[in-house]
């Protein structure tokens, strides 16, 4: 093949080129690089044959048997083994793209795939190849510098061929040897190893190269040699580890042994048959194997197998039934799964078609004869069956099956509601007392039985009022089955209803429609209608009626109630009963009425049964006793709004019979205040008595009264007698002589009051009532809405135009003023004046106006309208000073200064005070910062000043009054002295040392602190020489100053012993309070 490797080579190239300058090859198909490569390294010894030769490559269905070999197994025993080698064909295309390579087996494919010799099922298998399993991923970097792969990461860079290796045929004690090719895919050379297995039956054999690995050319294939040894004829299984330079996997070795073969059919076909019917077919089935056979086949509805599993020895048969039960038309198709107990998976066909059959009802609707109550009637139905099969019918309660399954489920959930209620219970009963735990199994047993009872219901027909004979049976072909409909109708009414006939051989279940009406008892009374006449009230009179059978069954009567005005007073004896045929019943009749009037009553029966109903008519008219007032009329004149005015009137009982009354003015009794009062409302009056009426009249709405006062009599009846009542309700005219009240300056939150004083001129009494702020900040919104006057508005909102809301509080503290007073609601005599006081508050600084509304009660006029003006002005707060100054002051001490605030006003002052430098670089402090100064009080505060520089310090205090003007006072001071602190400069006399050793060194240490803003150098001198002499400090400012050492004022000297005798010089001090010690 060599000489043919490069122009295929050369060729591979040329088109792998063009790929990737976009230029495709005519003679090729358009593949992208990948699958060039994988082309020319898969195919590549096809493709050589093809070219050269112009034919397939040899199929190498070759055996070669090996010398044979005579080698002794066991104890004492010898035979013979051979050794056979099978070569496949060459390599064909690998599945990538994972499609199934099993397809599903019929009976016969099986047969003949286990049929096979080694050789032909390797020829099988060579067809199409898998790519092998990986199962770990190597770093390609540990063992090759080429350590990027052309290969897909999902792909072995190691094809072997066969993908599985497959022996089969075979016999005990021969050695069967098959090559196994591992093709590289790569473009580099790559090195592949096969582990040896770890079966004792399994061996591998390198042919061309080392057991330790073998590295192959791009394109050339590895060859290894297989050997199976079997020592029975069974199944043998093992996988074979394949280590490339990337990755780990796995092919794998089976040995197929000995099998089970059952002659199944590849089709089952029923054809036509009867939906709803039962189709078989027997087959007689063999085992033609080579072991014994345990099997179970696999069905699906409407298809079944008889029996589902079982078991044949070799050569030994047995029939199988195989079942079409279909229970729709239609078409079916469908397989069957036969399983060997070795794991093969083997599909028969199976199909068949169902229709209905000619079987039919001999009508739809059946009408049963009218039927007395408790007596019954019958009809009959015939059941046509015209087809070829036997059929087997069922009255059934539903059309369909799924209506079954939903009852049979809602009884279910019904059931297991039950069941959880009653354990519930149960588990209760059980904390009280454990002993009733063995009562669980009888709890478990009876809903277990309850559960069984509505699987087991097969839902026929069940009926008080039709019942069917025989309610399920067999029709045989071409004969029919008579049915018997029994109708028992419990009532007078019609019963209309359906039931549904199941029938084998039809899909849909035939109805027949079932109607009758029931006949319920017939009576009569004598006499239908009962004229009473005039009678007195509360007198009793009877009469009688007669009630007569004419039916031919017994007649149960009752007499049903009347809820009309006379009918309770009407006493029937016997109001029930029953009455044989042809029998007569006198009923007694009682009235005795305390209501008057005429009546006109119809008082029904009814027929146990039947739905017709006996009627009695009985009319009459009830007299009662007589009465009157001793006036016509009563009438109150000119009356004022809300104001009380009082009548009397006599009510006179002319009859003989005492009456209770009771009185009352119908057009009053809607209100719900009451402008009538009646005293008394109600009594009893004897014969020819009276009774004297007071009438109290509180007039709600000004107009025109024209209303009546009735007498109900208790007994008798409601509104016997009325006597009219007249009145006329006016609204006298009010008037403001103070308009406008002018407060002046207010002090905020401060009550001030003055008089309003408003007229009545009339003859009548008038009511006021002055309109709340909460109310009246609604009005003044609706007033700013509609662009009109707030009286106006508030006119509206009497008369139910426009209903303004009220004000919160956070609204009313919103507002300027706040005003009330001690009498928001009073009486205006008649020709008389009254003094209102009104009380303000100010609530804001500036000049404020605020309307007030007096509301004259039942006026429409607009209300009483009066202007309140002031000032809001908040507390006089002054100062005692405006500039404070501290001149020179030492630094590092506190000077304190007093200022005073006054309050001069009548309310209190909040008041607080800031700074204008902030707090840690002012030197200022002041006590208190914030307070409250009461009326025309002072309070005084301290201002601190607290130097830390030889400078001049200046500052602003703002003092904030609420509601008042702020006040700005200067504050200025100059420092003067040393910021320089130390704890031993209390000692007056300087540093003392004590008694020490002479010629022995002394010190003494001290700290000295800076305690001003800037830095400081410190400057030590002798100020005489000795032992005792002194020694003078200089303290010189860094940054110089106004009041610096040697300047004006000088500096402080401090006298400290120091144990030098010349002057030294130390560095200077860090400003903000840095220390040194010396």
């Amino acid at each position: 093949l060599f000489p043919y490797l490069a122009p295929l080579s050369r060729k591979n190239n040329t088109a792998r080129q063009n790929n990737k300058k976009g230029v495709l090859d005519e003679r090729e198909p358009t593949k992208t690089n990948s699958d060039v490569v994988s082309w020319r390294t898969g195919a590549f010894a096809h493709l050589v044959f093809i070219e050269k030769a112009g034919t397939m490559p040899p199929s190498g269905d070759t055996l070669r048997s090996s010398a044979a070999a005579k080698s002794t197994r066991g104890s004492g025993g010898g035979g013979t083994t051979s050794r056979r080698t099978m070569r496949g064909a060459r390599h064909p295309a690998v599945l990538k793209d994972g499609r199934a390579l099993d397809e599903k087996k019929t009976p016969s494919a099986y047969m003949q795939e286990m049929s096979m010799t080694t050789q032909e099922r390797l020829t099988q298998l060579s067809t199409i190849v898998r790519p092998p399993h990986i199962v770990e991923f190597l770093n390609m970097a540990d063992v090759s510098h080429h350590r990027d792969a052309q290969v897909d990461i999902d792909e072995a860079l190691f094809q072997p061929y066969p993908s599985e290796v497959v022996f089969q045929s075979y016999e005990p004690f021969e050695t069967y040897t098959m090559k196994l090719s591992m093709l590289n895919n790569d473009k580099v050379a790559r090195r592949i190893k096969v582990v040896p297995p770890e079966s004792p039956y399994f061996s591998v054999t390198c042919l061309k190269g080392s057991e330790n690995g073998i590295k192959m050319a791009p394109g050339i294939e590895a060859q290894f040699q297989i050997t199976f040894s079997p020592e029975e004829k069974r199944d043998y299984a093992c996988e074979l580890l394949c280590v490339t330079e990337r990755e780990k996997f796995i092919v794998p070795i089976r040995a197929i042994g000995a099998r089970a073969i059952l002659d199944f059919p590849d089709e089952i076909n029923f054809e036509r048959c009867a939906v709803k019917d039962v189709a078989a077919k027997t087959l007689l089935v063999r085992n033609v194997g080579g072991r014994a056979a345990k099997f179970f086949v696999e069905a699906r509805a409407p298809f079944s197998v008889l029996p589902v599993k079982g078991g044949l020895e070799i050569g030994a048969s047995m029939q199988i039934e195989v079942q079409f039960n279909p229970r729709h038309v239609g078409s079916y198709e469908d397989e069957l799964v036969l399983h060997y107990d070795t794991g093969e998976l083997v599909h028969m066909g199976v199909s068949g078609s169902a229709e209905d059959a000619n079987i039919r009802l001999e009508k739809s609707t059946l009408w049963l004869d009218n039927t007395y109550m408790t007596l019954s009637s019958q009809r009959t139905v015939k059941i046509n069956n015209h087809s070829n099969v036997m059929a087997h019918f069922e009255w059934k309660r539903y059309a369909t099956q799924a209506e079954e399954e939903y009852e049979k489920a809602r009884a279910h959930a019904s059931l297991e509601e039950q069941e959880t209620q009653d354990r519930d219970e149960f588990n209760d009963l059980c904390l009280v007392d454990p002993s009733q735990q063995e009562r669980l199994s009888i709890l478990n047993r009876r809903f277990r039985n309850k559960r069984k009872v509505i699987e087991n219901d097969k839902m026929l027909h069940a009926d008080d009022i039709y019942t069917v004979e025989p309610m399920y049976g067999e029709i045989w072909p071409n004969s029919q089955v008579e049915v018997t409909i029994v109708f028992r109708p419990r009532d007078a009414v019609s019963y209309p209803s359906t039931i549904f006939c199941d029938i084998s051989g039809r899909e849909m279940r035939l109805p027949l429609a079932l109607k009758g009406r029931g006949l319920g008892p017939r009576a009569r009374f004598s006499f239908d209608e009962l004229d009473i006449g005039n009678i007195f009230v509360n007198s009793l009179h009877k009469y009688e009626v007669v009630l007569e059978n004419r039916g031919d069954i017994p007649a149960p009567f009752r007499l049903l109630a009347n809820e009309s005005l006379f009918g309770p007073m009407f006493r029937f004896l016997p109001e029930e009963g029953l009455l044989g045929v042809g029998e007569q019943q006198s009923v007694l009749v009682h009235f005795c009425s305390n209501d008057l009037g005429e009546f006109d009553e119809t008082f029904q029966w009814a027929l146990e049964g039947s739905d017709e109903q006996l009627s009695l008519h009985i009319q009459g008219h009830v007299i009662g006793p007589t009465f009157d007032f001793d006036v016509r009329f009563v009438d109150f004149g000119v009356v004022s709004y809300g104001f009380t005015n009082t009548q009397t009137a006599t009510l006179r009982n002319t009859s003989q019979i005492p009456m209770t009354f009771a009185l009352r003015v119908p057009t009053d009794e809607a209100r719900l205040q009451r402008e009538f009062t009646l005293i008394p409302a109600q009594g009893v009056i004897e014969s020819y008595g009276e009774q004297q009426v007071t009438i109290e009249f509180v007039s709600s709405v000004v107009k025109a009264y024209d209303v009546l006062l009735v007498v109900d009599v208790e007994g008798v009846g409601e509104e016997l007698l009325s006597m009219p009542m007249y009145a006329h309700c006016v609204v006298p005219h009010i008037s403001l002589a103070t308009p406008q009240l002018h407060f002046g300056e207010c002090f905020l939150h401060y009550a001030y009051t003055r008089e309003v004083e408003l007229i009545n001129p009339s003859e009548l009494p008038a009511k006021y009532e002055l309109i709340p702020q909460e109310e009246m900040l609604g009005i003044l919104e609706s007033a700013a809405e509609l662009k009109t006057d707030a009286s106006r508005v508030a006119l509206a909102a009497e008369v139910g135009e426009h209903v303004p809301g009220k004000a919160t509080a956070e609204q009313l503290l919103s507002q300027g003023v706040l005003y009330s007073t001690d009498a928001p609601r009073g009486i205006i005599a008649a020709q008389s004046t009254l003094q209102v006081s009104v009380r303000i508050t100010a609530q804001h600084r500036g000049a404020m106006e605020m309307p007030i509304l007096f509301r004259v009660a039942g006026s429409m006029e607009a209300p009483l309208e009066a202007e309140l003006t002031c000032e809001g002005v908040g507390p006089h707060v002054t100062a005692s000073t405006d500039a404070l100054d501290w001149g020179r002051t030492p630094v590092l001490r506190d000077v304190v200064k007093t200022l005073t605030l006054t309050n001069d006003s009548l309310i209190a002052a909040d008041f607080s005070c800031a700074l204008a430098v902030a707090k840690r670089n002012s030197p200022f402090r002041v006590v208190p910062e914030a307070g409250t100064i009461a009326p025309n009080r002072s309070v005084r505060l301290s201002i601190t000043a607290h130097l830390d520089d030889v400078t001049k310090f200046s500052d602003k205090l703002t003092i904030t009054v609420l509601d008042a003007p702020k006040h700005v006072i200067a504050l200025t001071a100059r420092g003067h002295g040393t910021t320089i602190f130390c704890a031993e400069s209390s000692m007056p006399h300087g540093v003392e040392f004590g008694h020490h050793f002479s010629n022995r060194p002394c010190e003494r240490e001290f700290l000295l602190e800076n305690r001003g803003r800037r830095a400081q150098a410190l400057t030590w001198t002798v100020e005489s020489g000795g032992r005792r002499g002194r020694q003078e400090s200089s303290i010189c400012g860094d940054g110089g100053g106004d009041d610096s050492v040697g300047g004006e004022g000088g500096g402080d000297r401090s006298p400290l012993a120091s144990a030098s005798a010349s002057a030294s010089a130390f560095p200077a001090l860090g400003a903000g309070g840095k220390r040194d010690s010396v």
